[in-house]
């Protein structure tokens, strides 16, 4: 038998395995994981967080729940709490901390977390750009399909920004 989901707000079993696709689940917060029934009742009653299941917006409380997630390792929490970050969105924009989610997800191998940080080390952060860090993940969101990520990896060759300049490599991209 597979295991149950763990609930990310109190860590209980909630009655959904990994193989139940997300829309066909109650109780599920896109972007942060599964609650229990119980857990999903405090919230729904109270109306915090944005769901299928009519609960009204309040992005404030979507960072809490996001930040709880992504503390318990869950990845898709992660990279959606460093896109919060990364834009100010329900929370001060901070650069710094939208890195250290996305590299915390992309490490678990969060194909868009890593293009994610391929864009901010091509980008001056802090007065900063590091372009053979951003290559590095670019080139793993791109052997993980990320179209835009193949893309980037062969602008980067071709006009030598991270690597020496090569034409062929470009053209592979």
């Amino acid at each position: 038998m597979a295991n149950l989901d763990k609930c990310i707000s109190c860590s209980c079993d909630t009655k959904y395995t990994s193989e139940v696709h997300i829309d066909d689940r109650f109780c599920y917060v896109e972007g942060a994981g599964q609650l229990c029934n119980d857990c999903w009742n405090k919230i729904y009653n109270k109306k915090l967080l944005e769901c299928k299941h009519g609960v009204d917006k309040d992005k404030y409380a979507a960072v809490q729940w996001y930040r709880k997630a992504a503390n318990q390792g869950h990845m898709r929490a992660q990279s959606s709490l460093a896109l919060v970050y990364s834009h100010g969105d329900g929370t001060e924009m901070n650069l710094d901390k939208a890195k250290k989610w996305f590299k915390e997800a992309a490490y678990q191998g969060h194909a868009s977390s890593q293009f994610n940080l391929g864009v901010l080390y091509s980008r001056k952060i802090n007065g900063n750009v590091d372009y053979p860090e951003a290559l590095e993940w670019f080139q793993r969101a791109a052997a993980l399909g990320v179209i835009e990520a193949q893309y980037n990896v062969g602008v980067m060759h071709r006009y030598a920004m991270g690597t020496p300049q090569d034409y062929s490599e470009a053209a592979r991209w």
